[in-house]
């Protein structure tokens, strides 16, 4: 009888850990498993002990370390109103859904985003008032920045550069967590119209053209081989890549504490080294020259950190023959909308972009 109720809930929490992907409970239905054996007759019960032992102790770290990093499961509940953006496959790894989405966080009655964003059919955000009449075009790419994160369509960067640009039509091949690799591939496979392409980028997007990011999942990836960039198929990053586990068995591993932080102790070797800024510099001349053959001028927009790589990875483009600007703020807190830009820091960064085509004579 007891050997049943083992066999059960061994069962049972199997099925739960990976319906809610929790390893903890993953672990501890192996316990069960191995305490199951354990009444088994013809078997080597040392052998099983041990295991059961390593198993239990991996438990109890794993438990300590989920709890110690979810301490807001104990805190008093808040009220808490969330839409995010739906996202589609793509052969850039994701886009938004085409339509209008809504993204809004409410939190105890405060209101902390309600933006609205209009997707196009190709999966780019629209720029209002784009008029056929206008002679001259700019395409913006990046990441969140580029996109308008938290912001409605009239407040973004693409559309504020608009607004002052009277001669210029503006288009936003922006997409929240996108890195240069998804630039470079978007200009590869689609032929995109315009006299000007503005990346604006910062050394943070280097850890995801080298796939060191969750989100990096599935996106395009470049590696370089003997200083030749060339694409490598697709991210598919795993600790545990050697070990060829059911995609079931992963998904779960993958919500380790204990794989989690040895992850987070490998990237953070790989961001800060120079393969991965190497990688990063290679794509954005990559993208130069394809801008450069398809009759555009690329502008690297450019915004520090405190990094010790930022003014390389300036230096290198430079002598490369890329056009830099520097888009960066100081800290003032109207320039945030949490930790991306506000409306008030794109009216900025829109009038140093102005200055900065007025002084290289690129602004019509």
């Amino acid at each position: 009888m007891v050997k049943i109720i083992l066999l059960f809930v061994g069962l049972l929490s199997l099925i739960i850990s990976y319906n809610i992907k929790n390893f903890q409970l993953f672990l501890f239905s192996f316990c069960i498993f191995f305490s199951f054996l354990f009444f088994l007759r013809n078997i080597n019960k040392k052998l099983v002990l041990i295991f059961f032992s390593t198993i239990i102790t991996l438990t109890i770290i794993e438990s300590f370390l989920f709890l110690t990093n979810n301490k807001q499961i104990f805190k008093k509940k808040e009220s808490i109103i969330q839409t995010n953006i739906k996202y589609v496959d793509s052969f850039l790894g994701y886009q938004p859904k085409p339509g209008v989405q809504e993204h809004k966080l409410i939190i105890n009655g405060k209101t902390y985003l309600n933006a609205k964003y209009t997707i196009n059919n190709d999966g780019f955000r629209l720029t209002p008032g784009n008029n056929v009449k206008k002679r001259y075009r700019i395409n913006f790419f990046g990441g969140s920045f580029a996109f308008g994160w938290g912001l409605n369509d009239d407040e973004t960067l693409p559309y504020i550069f608009f607004k002052i640009a009277k001669n210029w039509n503006s288009f936003n091949y922006g997409i929240p967590g996108y890195g240069v690799h998804q630039s470079l591939a978007l200009l590869t496979k689609k032929e995109i119209e315009g006299n000007l392409n503005l990346l604006l980028t910062s050394i943070g997007h280097a850890p995801r053209s080298s796939c060191l990011r969750d989100y990096s999942f599935g996106t395009p990836k470049y590696i370089l081989n003997n200083g030749v960039l060339i694409r490598d198929g697709f991210c598919n990053q795993s600790i545990i890549k050697f070990v060829k586990l059911p995609r079931i068995i992963g998904s779960i591993i993958n919500r380790s504490e204990i794989i989690n932080i040895i992850k987070k102790i490998i990237k953070k070797k790989k961001e800060n080294s120079e393969d991965s800024i190497n990688l990063y510099i290679s794509i954005i001349k990559k993208i130069n020259e394809i801008s450069a053959k398809n009759g555009q001028q690329l502008i690297v927009g450019y915004t520090k950190s405190d990094s010790k790589f930022d003014q390389f990875v300036i230096t290198s483009l430079l002598n490369d023959k890329i056009k830099v600007v520097d888009l960066s703020l100081d800290d003032n807190p109207e320039n945030f909308l949490g930790s991306h830009p506000s409306k008030i820091a794109n009216k900025k960064r829109a009038e140093l972009l102005r200055q900065y085509l007025v002084e290289k004579k690129l602004f019509h």
